[in-house]
């Protein structure tokens, strides 16, 4: 095989996306090295040296940057609910940092995919994975391979070159640039980068995959086969970069900041204005003769120009002619700034709508999805890629156990807590007031989601939605609750079954009132004499208990006793003072 051919080649899609990947990791990047690169000289208007000062004061409106790390932050805040279970011990071991971890410098596996993995991902839609072990040598001993362990490193797009599958969608080749250092052999220091290329086939019949390793001119380092039935690369891969479409709006956001901020500097100052009459300031009427005499370079030119210049300020006045307006300063408008700065606010709201619509159509290339099913996609992309890494980790070990099974959380939110719980409250004080028992059940659902959703297992979710959808009773606040049963809408049994308590509460409860009832009744009976006391309306006489409703007997009882023709001594109203 002609190795210097080789490495020449590229997938099509390798060749097509190459000038926006530089595109998409300068706006990542941003700082100095964005604005040389991007910042544009009003070539018309504004000279070089202009230029140069301009830029010096220009900043990078990495507001790109700013909206993919909440997207970033959102799939972290749900890293802890990742489950990889089974596999071998080796596995286990690696991806909780153990024995060196799955890199061989330490890193978990949650820590090696959110360092290296999703932002990859979500930039420039792909990104890969190397899964190596240390070759056995013929001197290798069982007791040498105890602690071997297959270990895993990145490659970002830029570094795969070409690739192939075939109808199973398997990898059978792929093309890999290796960035290793280039080491000064004296002194062991490294004095650059150099570039190698990684060759991988898939041998036909099961004899394993042919490596080779080929420097930066094609000539052969070192070729291997490596006993396993696949080639140890996986793709993590989406259908567009977020920052499709996008990237270019930081580079207007940073050209308009820049104008804004060289407008401001150089605006900012008031220019004094004064009106004059030409005849009166030539200079031959104003010596009274045709001609002026040429004093230039003379000291009475330099006492001439001294006298010209015009001293302003609070302290000084200055006289001006009939007729003439009043002299004064003029400052610079600004409305072209409000308009840009306008302009802009709508472009940084337009990079957070586009990264959102972007995130949304990942999976699908439809825009019918939300934000948070786009993040809910590239957990599942993560979530098979590390599976596959997980069955390449166990062909590498000669396991007979199954390989781990790994599984993201399926929700994942991009609204802060607080915004979360505003919305289940908003959605709590809008549930009373609905009568579709139908929208109550869904929206107590969304409730549970979003209080609880990112802090519950699957299991417990698939519980809280079955109790949701047998409850009886969705709107379970004490307060209306309280209120129905006052009013007659509701009975005890419904109410406390509503509530959640236990069955046979209320027959208990009931039980519990008679002895409280009968207890207070009895208090009363040896505090007033026979007569006296009238039990008919036990509320108003302080039995609660024995009453359907205290506060409305105690009323009807007061109203009885002011009653006029009740009272024998008078026709006038019994009551306190002297009011009749």
């Amino acid at each position: 095989m002609d190795y210097t051919k080789l490495i020449t080649i590229e997938h099509p899609d390798y060749t097509y996306m190459a000038s926006q990947w530089q595109k998409f990791r300068d706006v990542m990047e941003g700082g100095p090295a964005f604005i040389e690169k991007y910042l544009v000289q009003f070539s018309s208007r504004e000279t070089a040296p202009e230029f140069a000062e301009r830029k010096a004061i220009s900043y990078c409106a990495a507001y790109v940057k700013s909206n993919l790390f909440k997207i970033k932050n959102a799939m972290f805040q749900r890293f802890s609910d990742i489950k990889r279970s089974g596999g071998s011990a080796s596995y286990q071991n690696a991806v909780t940092g153990l024995n060196f971890g799955v890199n061989g410098a330490g890193l978990s596996m949650n820590t090696f995919v959110a360092k290296y993995l999703v932002e990859e991902l979500l930039v420039m839609k792909r990104v890969g994975v190397y899964v190596d072990k240390d070759p056995l040598h013929d001197s290798t001993t069982l007791a040498d391979t105890k602690g071997s362990s297959p270990y895993l490193y990145p490659y970002s797009t830029e570094y795969i070159k070409s690739w192939s599958v075939n109808e199973k969608n398997e990898l059978t080749a792929v093309l890999l640039v290796d960035a290793v250092d280039d080491i000064e052999l004296d002194s062991g220091l490294i004095m650059g980068i150099k570039e190698q290329y990684r060759y991988l086939r898939l041998l036909p019949d099961g004899a394993g995959v042919s490596a080779v390793l080929l420097d930066a001119k094609g000539v052969l380092l070192e070729e291997t086969v490596l006993e396993i039935p696949r080639i140890p690369f996986v793709f993590f891969e989406l259908s567009q970069s977020l920052l499709q479409d996008v990237a270019d709006y930081q580079v207007a956001l940073t050209n308009l900041g820049s104008s804004d901020m060289s407008y401001s500097l150089k605006a900012n100052f008031p220019f004094y204005t004064e009106q004059f009459n030409a005849i009166t300031t030539m200079p031959h009427i104003k010596d009274g003769s045709d001609a002026a005499e040429d004093t230039a370079g003379t000291a009475a030119g330099a006492k001439e120009n001294v006298d010209k210049q015009i001293k302003v300020g609070v302290t000084k006045g200055r006289r001006y002619d009939k007729g003439l307006e009043r002299p004064g300063f003029i400052n610079p408008s600004p409305e072209p700034l409000a308009i840009s700065m306008e302009k802009q606010r709508k472009l940084e709201k337009d990079i957070e709508v586009l990264m959102g619509i972007n995130l949304a159509v990942v999976g699908t290339g439809q825009d019918v999805l939300s934000p948070e099913a786009g993040l809910s996609f590239v957990a599942m992309v993560l979530e098979a890629g590390e599976n596959e890494i997980a069955k390449i980790w166990n062909l590498y070990n000669g396991s007979k156990k199954k390989s781990a099974i790994v599984e993201y959380p399926d929700r994942f939110y991009l609204i802060s807590d607080e915004d979360r719980r505003k919305e289940a409250d908003d959605l709590s004080d809008l549930l009373p007031k609905m009568p579709s028992k139908t929208f109550q059940r869904e929206a107590t659902k969304r409730i549970a989601d979003l209080v609880m959703g990112s802090k519950m297992s699957s299991e417990s979710k698939d519980k809280i939605l079955q109790e949701l959808d047998s409850a009886e009773v969705i709107v379970i606040d004490p307060k209306v609750i309280t209120e129905d049963m006052e009013n007659g809408l509701l009975g005890a049994e419904l109410a406390s079954t509503a509530r959640g308590y236990p069955d046979g509460q209320v027959e208990e409860a009931g039980k519990d009132r008679a002895k409280r009832a009968a207890a207070v009744a009895l208090a009363q009976s040896k505090a007033n004499q026979a007569g006296v006391a009238d039990l008919e309306a036990p509320g108003a006489r302080g039995v609660g208990d024995l009453s359907a409703d205290p506060t409305k007997e105690a009323e009807g009882e007061k109203e009885l006793a002011q009653d006029r023709s009740q009272n024998i001594e008078g026709s006038g109203k019994k009551v306190r003072g002297g009011a009749n």
